[in-house]
């Protein structure tokens, strides 16, 4: 097992023991029954482990807020994109940017950043 491997999977076991659950929603496109049918949007909530955190003062930009949140996720969990939403604390949140923690070049974390709304 690599390094690169190893730190992925420490950074999901800490996440998982330490996090807490959190509902990302997705969304997910049916197309329709012929092709002149219009395809549905079907919301889709996704559970994951996660560590929420206040945004620390030197992350703060044009883009992100002080009033934001972080949110770590493992690396192993699959992207989501900027504009979709998450539910912490049965509030939606918006997620405005979100970066990898590269361990050796992969992905051991994905830090999300979100906004309430």
């Amino acid at each position: 097992m690599s390094l690169r491997t190893r730190m992925a999977k420490t950074a999901t076991r800490l996440i998982g023991k330490y996090g807490d659950e959190q509902k990302f929603i997705t969304i997910v496109s049916t197309p329709g029954a012929t092709e002149f049918d219009q395809p549905t949007l079907t919301p889709t909530p996704v559970g994951v482990s996660a560590v929420v955190a206040g945004v620390s003062k030197w992350e703060v930009s044009e883009t992100i807020l002080t009033t934001d949140l972080k949110v770590l996720v493992s690396g192993e969990v699959a992207l989501f994109d900027v504009g979709g939403l998450m539910k912490i604390d049965d509030v939606n949140h918006t997620i405005i940017a979100r970066s990898k923690v590269l361990a050796a070049g992969v992905a051991s974390m994905v830090k999300y950043f979100v906004r309430a709304g």
